[in-house]
């Protein structure tokens, strides 16, 4: 889960093992953007997939993504949501 200050606030450890990041490094506070460049290093080479990623950060929309190809063989479909608060505000994204 992003907060709305784009920083890491909550990773399960589901996350983490798709995206082969080690559990021992807390990502909790950790601007959004350092993580998705670990990300991008996971990614097979596509002129399109670091926009996919980046354009999730722009909305507070619903973000489908098309398949995302892994450099070890997966292909992944992304997916982000907004969250908002009790009042309909916008605090992050997940």
């Amino acid at each position: 889960f992003e907060d709305n200050a784009r920083r890491i606030e909550f990773v399960n450890s589901q996350f983490l093992l798709i995206w082969k990041i080690n559990e021992n490094n807390s990502l909790i506070g950790v601007p959004t953007e350092i993580v998705l460049e670990q990300i991008m290093k996971r990614l097979v080479c596509s002129a399109h997939a670091p926009g996919l990623l980046h354009d999730a950060l722009d909305t507070h929309q619903v973000h489908e993504y098309s398949e995302l190809e892994l450099n070890d063989g997966r292909v992944l479909n992304q997916q982000a949501f907004p969250v908002n608060d009790s009042d309909n505000r916008f605090v992050g994204r997940l």
